[in-house]
């Protein structure tokens, strides 16, 4: 097939098969998003054993988790809109080496202070670190399946809470709750290191930055049969003039925008308060740290399978939105089975599951509908803003969550108020079936005009 003068990357991406170069990005975009999540979900297991070694409550953590969600929504709101100037690659590196050194860092602190410390500077990195990610991942994936891949990028989250889950029954009875922070900062540095050498800067931002050598290159080992001509101009979708935080509200993407943000807030309410809470409810009501642990692990095991399937679904149908809804009306009825099975290990689980696959996996596929419907150059951007909002939603829900502790409400009580934010998202994705009609599709506009060079001239063309 012959292309013109303007050679839009993203449709030899969409035409080529799967290369290796891609599978291998992808995967550490999963093992990114695992890392990420392993090392700031620690603190729910370890809040039972902290408190019991500091002679404090459950409560009385609340403070230092709140230091962390604080971060956190500082970092997605402020800092991830960094990764659309300097690039995904050195972006996601560098907020994963932070994250990985105060992960290590909190394995050794003293007290609260030096926890909360270290848990914050730490959430900045993990606030800002994953909607990188999820750019880096809707560039590089092929369009006809990119919510699938998006789905398993988002459930590399989830999977940090099924080993963080499984890990703490383990870790924590034998070695201490510190062992679990030096596990999890393990992990993000050599996830991070690996990283150095199989996690290229994406072809849609090499173009805006007009890195011409660096694009030929890109293209060459997406598909060994492309050649460049030395007039090509290379187009992504790009909008000229305008201001990152203007475009999420241009084009008609106002409403739009404004309901992501909602949905997204309440979805990390919910999912925040069940996680983070749920080790100290459950072992509130009789069990066991390590029944507990494993049943909080079940949580995010649904979401691994609901992320994939939920986003392979919205990627065969036309209109995704509904589908979001029911999926999300699936996960409110797993939470209010849960409310009234807390007695009930076997059965709990099988509750937790679906809770996890509706509330956090649809969250999940939710961020390549985000990906899809923004411009390139301000994709980390609209998934920051996105995601900061939830963490804002998140640290709401961890406040709250030590609060209902605090009343001494119910297990049964506190579940059941979870189920009310999962309601304003199910309304949100209804909405959202409407709003995304009214947007104008952005232009394909050049990026930048690149000359191949000399041993690289000829036709491009993709046999």
């Amino acid at each position: 097939m012959t292309f013109a003068d303007s050679i839009d990357v993203q449709q030899i991406i969409d035409r080529a098969h799967v290369s290796t170069m891609q599978k291998k990005s992808l995967a550490l975009c999963v093992a990114f998003a695992a890392t990420e999540g392993l090392a700031s979900l620690i603190l729910g297991f370890v809040i039972p054993a902290i408190s019991t070694e500091w002679g404090t409550t459950p409560a009385g953590l609340t403070p230092v988790a709140l230091a962390g969600q604080i971060a956190v929504a500082v970092g997605a709101l402020f800092v991830a809109p960094l990764a659309d100037r300097v690039g995904r690659r050195p972006f996601v590196l560098a907020g994963a080496a932070i994250l990985a050194a105060s992960t290590l860092a909190a394995a050794v602190a003293p007290d609260r202070l030096a926890l909360g410390l270290a848990l914050a500077i730490g959430g900045l990195a993990f606030g800002a670190v994953p909607a990188a990610v999820l750019a880096y991942g809707t560039e590089m994936a092929p369009t006809r399946f990119r919510g699938t891949l998006v789905g398993f990028i988002g459930t590399g989250m989830a999977l940090s809470g099924v080993l963080c889950g499984v890990a703490a029954g383990i870790v924590i009875p034998t070695l201490g709750w510190r062992a679990l922070f030096v596990f999890g900062g393990a992990v993000a540095l050599v996830i991070t290191l690996l990283a150095v050498k199989w996690f290229p800067e994406t072809l849609q931002f090499q173009v805006l930055k007009g890195r011409r050598q660096q694009v030929i290159d890109g293209l060459a080992a997406i598909d060994p049969t492309v050649t460049v001509p030395a007039d090509a101009t290379l187009v992504v979708p790009r909008e000229e003039q305008q201001r990152s935080f203007k475009v999420l509200f241009a084009e008609g993407r106002g409403w739009m925008t404004i309901t992501f943000w909602v949905v997204y807030l309440c979805q990390f309410f919910t999912s925040l308060l069940m996680f983070n809470w749920l080790p100290s409810v459950l072992t509130g009501a009789g069990a066991s740290v390590t029944t507990a642990s494993f049943a909080t692990a079940v949580f995010p095991f649904g979401a691994m399978l609901g992320g994939p399937v939920v986003g392979a679904m919205m990627d065969r149908v036309t209109r995704r939105f509904p589908l979001v809804a029911l999926s999300f009306a699936l996960g409110a009825a797993g939470i209010v089975a849960t409310a009234y099975l807390v007695q009930f290990v076997a059965v709990l689980f099988v509750a937790l599951l679906v809770a996890g696959f509706g509330v956090i996996g649809t969250g999940a596929a939710l961020n390549s509908a985000v990906g899809s419907l923004y411009p390139a150059q301000v994709r980390s951007a609209a998934l920051g803003w996105a995601n900061g909002w939830g963490r804002v939603g998140a640290m709401v829900g961890l406040a709250v969550g030590g609060w209902l502790l605090t009343a001494g409400l119910s297990a049964q009580s506190i579940f059941l108020f979870s189920v009310a934010p999962v309601v304003v998202c199910i309304a949100g994705a209804m909405i959202l079936s409407v709003a995304v009609r009214s947007v104008r599709p952005h232009e394909e506009l050049p990026g930048s005009v690149l000359e191949a060079s000399a041993d690289r001239v000829g036709e491009l063309s993709v046999r």
